[in-house]
């Protein structure tokens, strides 16, 4: 199995992962405390890229409740991290993550140089068991604003 082979691959708490007609389903128990999956191996370059941006639906509303972030890992060691909202459940949004303004969240690593893999954190302790579906995920050098439709 190739390194990039491995992305998409989901941590213990996840329930199901499926590729169903083109698009990841996330399927996250109720109460469940971190629940992740990982992107593809890098190495990125923090220099070139400047932000993450996904298009992903969530059948709960998880506004402003703890966990959604990316994380990162740059190849010199340590970690850092971006957190983001879903503005409007059972809709597709449009998620950006401006990684050059990201301070780190609870990990104090700047994004820059080169970064060996992302991951993308879900929200915890969600009441209710819930889906969270992902038509894209890409790295980006433009800035963009957080949109709905």
């Amino acid at each position: 199995m190739t390194e990039n082979a491995k992305a998409g691959k989901k941590n213990g708490v996840i329930q199901s992962v499926e590729a169903i007609d083109g698009k990841l389903i996330v399927t996250i128990p109720a109460d469940t405390n971190d629940p992740f999956i990982t992107g593809p191996v890098g190495p990125y370059d923090g220099d070139r890229i400047t932000g993450v941006e996904m298009k992903m639906r969530c059948s709960y509303d998880i506004f402003s409740l703890g966990g959604p972030a990316v994380y990162y890992f740059p190849s010199a060691g340590s970690h850092g991290s971006a957190d983001y909202d879903i503005l409007v459940p059972d809709e597709w949004n449009i998620v950006y993550i401006d990684l050059l303004t990201a301070a780190g969240g609870d990990s104090p690593m700047i994004w820059e140089g080169e970064i060996s893999s992302i991951r993308v954190d879900f929200a915890n302790f969600v009441p209710e068991e819930y889906t969270i579906e992902i038509d894209w995920i890409r790295l980006v050098d433009d800035r963009l604003e957080n949109k709905q439709f």
